[in-house]
């Protein structure tokens, strides 16, 4: 993987297949004026799964200022490590595909917002990335966005030992959502309480 190195700055890791800015944080000071006007007079949109409770707290956070900029953050992955977590932060641009170079652009900025705010206990690993060919399912207008495709669920209960579902989505309402399941071949009616993430899942065999 090319590294990218420039001075007195963080590392930037950049993927082939996946693109995606990585930095390690630390605790150098770092000032920077911040507006906390976008975080108070934000409305609240509707959210359908619930993240991890670090994830949500980045996320409500840097949301509004990603929002400012022309882009949206899709979603935040927070996975605890014993010595070292990781922070994903998957950011899109609205009507068309993000570029390597919007990546490098926010990575610096978010990783200074994150210093000043500090939501995140210990040392972790802050990754900018790109949502990917199969897109996390968080807030409603996600689900109804692709309604009748394909999608995989992950449930925080199994049900008949069975706790990821794929198949067509059938329908979306405010408390959950009815999918065509491929494994059980039944629809099934899955709550959003229920659910510990979801995601559009390509079909390759189209």
């Amino acid at each position: 993987m090319p590294t990218v190195t420039r001075p007195n700055s963080p590392t930037l890791l950049i993927g082939r297949l996946r693109w995606y800015v990585a930095l390690v944080s630390g605790r150098v000071p770092t000032f920077l004026l911040v507006s906390l006007k976008g975080i108070v007079e934000s409305p609240v949109k509707p959210v359908a799964v619930m993240l991890h409770p670090t994830a949500e707290k980045v996320l409500a956070l840097l949301e509004p200022h990603i929002e400012r900029q022309g882009y949206e953050l899709v979603s935040v992955d927070f996975r605890k490590g014993t010595r070292n977590s990781i922070l994903r932060l998957l950011v899109d641009k609205p009507g068309g595909g993000i570029a390597l170079s919007d990546l490098e652009k926010l990575s610096p900025t978010l990783g200074d917002l994150l210093d000043v705010y500090d939501p995140v206990e210990g040392r972790y690993t802050l990754e900018v990335s790109s949502p990917g060919i199969n897109r996390p399912l968080r807030k409603l207008e996600h689900f109804a966005a692709v309604k009748g495709e394909r999608v995989k669920v992950r449930t925080h209960r199994a049900r008949d030992g069975q706790k990821s579902f794929v198949g067509k989505l059938l329908s979306v309402s405010d408390t959950g959502i009815e999918l065509d399941d491929e494994t059980s071949r039944k629809r099934l009616t899955i709550g959003f309480d229920e659910m510990s993430g979801a995601n559009y899942e390509y079909n390759f065999d189209k």
